[in-house]
């Protein structure tokens, strides 16, 4: 499947809205590491879906696996938000095997949630990284809203270390949904949505 498959399908083309797919094809193509990753998720079945219909900036359906990224964005934030997205869903398995675990849970508690929270936060940390690593090759620093982010992958040259420090300050100052949430209180009340 090539990266085109990625991007146009017949699905796609019937719910086109927002900034220009082609613009955005062409500039995440132009990055080769967001290039290998469209093509590897395009084999796997992955493709780009269009608009969230949300509060949401950008999400990955894994089991659909759909990315959707937000239409008010800019070719710029679009690319970014896909990199972090093509890292979710590089991750699927790793979400899946959280939700297995925690979602559904016979015995519901806080302790559960806390610990829930902090392993989807500590997957999602990986896709901040992503996106901070292809923000500075390409010059796109200005449009990561979280500039700590940005010191921690220029401050050290081991991605494991910086995936660490990254997933601290997530749990501290993280947000989902455009910064309206606390990402770790996202995933805490996330958890006990599907335990009730």
């Amino acid at each position: 499947m090539s990266s085109v498959s990625f991007f146009f399908s017949s699905n796609r083309l019937e719910t086109r809205t927002g900034f220009c797919d082609i613009e955005l094809s062409k500039m995440a193509g132009a990055i080769p590491v967001l290039f290998s990753d469209i093509r590897l998720l395009a084999a796997s079945g992955f493709k780009y879906a269009g608009d969230t219909n949300s509060d949401s900036k950008a999400y990955t359906d894994v089991g659909n696996r759909k990315i959707y990224i937000g239409r008010t964005k800019s070719i710029a934030e679009a690319c970014l938000s896909l990199a972090y997205e093509m890292t979710n869903a590089k991750n699927a398995f790793k979400f899946k095997e959280i939700h297995t675990k925690y979602l559904l849970d016979k015995a519901p508690s806080m302790e559960k949630a806390v610990i829930y929270a902090n392993e989807i936060l500590r997957t999602e940390a990986e896709a901040v990284f992503s996106r901070s690593s292809v923000a500075i090759s390409v010059g796109l620093e200005s449009q990561v809203k979280n500039k700590k982010y940005l010191e921690i992958v220029r401050s050290n040259d081991d991605p494991s270390s910086c995936i660490a420090q990254i997933f601290s300050e997530m749990q501290k100052n993280g947000t989902v949904h455009n910064g309206k949430k606390k990402a770790l209180d996202h995933y805490i009340a996330q958890y006990f949505e599907y335990n009730v």
